[in-house]
């Protein structure tokens, strides 16, 4: 059973919620939302940027603040509220040379005065210039970057409140979904959309005056698929040989794509998270394997939760 609370000038309310709520996540640069209406009501004042929370059976599942409301004729007032992600789309200016993701996470939550939770180390301090740049994009190219030297993906989210940095591997949830859980479901194949078999980086030496490229590929693939070429302008040398190699292995594979509709709900399923999902290996044999969430969408009703999810899985080029 849900519970939907509110706090107005450090009081907390139990609005009556009408015809249930949606929560959703995705995994890249966007908030945690939910959307609910509440009938009005004369004792509660309810205005922009007060704190939201949903509960489900003592789990936390949603902190956050409202943005926008709507007043309908039916005496209803239609809210939209995010979590602290939301906050990650201000544009700001960070420059440095010895930061980690969860350094550089800390530093916008203290600049932007944003509560912190579990933060993993991630291993690698970088150097990078970001000038007037979307904050989920600072954080999303810290990420890419830690991604291409560890293949270790890192997840951020916002949990119950807490702006939160863990390693993906680390969030596999102990959830079975089949084809008896789900309504319907759709499963993809395709390296229509990041698969790369040849892997060229170009490094300009400018003070030998040369250009150097850094190629591998993988003659096995290219000869079914034809080439599918990545290429990018490098500024580091020192890691070209290390990272052309591991960009190979990491897209040198078809995308997986399972989409499920109005499967049983459970909210401890939310982007970045991974489940468990039978499929049928080459040989025909079932076998389990941890997809990732890439987005999840809750439907809470008075006596019922569903839930809409798009999982990724095997690969991190998604």
């Amino acid at each position: 059973m849900y519970q939907v609370s509110l706090i107005i000038k450090n009081k907390l309310y139990f609005p009556v919620v009408s015809g249930g709520l949606v929560w959703t996540t995705e995994r890249k640069s966007t908030p945690g939302s939910i959307k609910l209406s509440v009938i009005k009501d004369e004792s509660m004042k309810i205005e922009e940027g007060c704190q939201i929370a949903l509960v489900d059976d003592e789990l936390g599942v949603f902190y956050g603040y409202i943005f926008t409301i709507r007043e309908t004729k039916d005496d209803l007032l239609e809210i939209i509220a995010f979590d602290q992600l939301r906050y990650l789309k201000n544009k700001d200016t960070y420059v440095y040379t010895a930061w980690s993701t969860g350094d550089l996470l800390k530093r916008i939550a203290t600049d932007f005065k944003l509560k912190i939770g579990t933060v993993d180390d991630t291993g690698i301090k970088l150097k990078l210039a970001e000038v007037d740049t979307e904050l989920f994009d600072m954080l999303n190219n810290s990420i890419a970057h830690t991604v291409e030297i560890t293949k270790d993906l890192y997840v951020m989210y916002d949990d119950y409140g807490k702006l939160c940095l863990r390693k993906a591997s680390d969030l596999i949830l102990n959830i079975l979904i089949d084809e008896s859980s789900a309504e319907d479901y759709v499963f993809t194949r395709s390296i229509d959309e990041s698969t790369y078999n040849s892997i060229k980086l170009v490094y300009e030496n400018n003070k030998a005056g040369t250009r150097e490229v850094y190629k591998v590929y993988d003659s096995s693939t290219i000869e079914k698929w034809g080439v599918l070429q990545y290429s990018e302008q490098i500024q580091n040398q020192n890691i070209a040989k290390d990272k052309v190699e591991k960009l190979l292995s990491m897209h040198n594979t078809p995308k997986r794509t399972l989409q499920i509709k109005n499967c049983l709900g459970d909210s401890r399923v939310r982007a970045g998270f991974s489940i468990i999902i039978p499929m049928l290996d080459t040989n025909g044999e079932k076998k389990f394997h941890p997809m990732f969430v890439e987005s999840a969408k809750h439907t809470y009703e008075a006596d019922a939760h569903f839930m809409d999810l798009k999982l990724t899985g095997g690969v991190i080029n998604s």
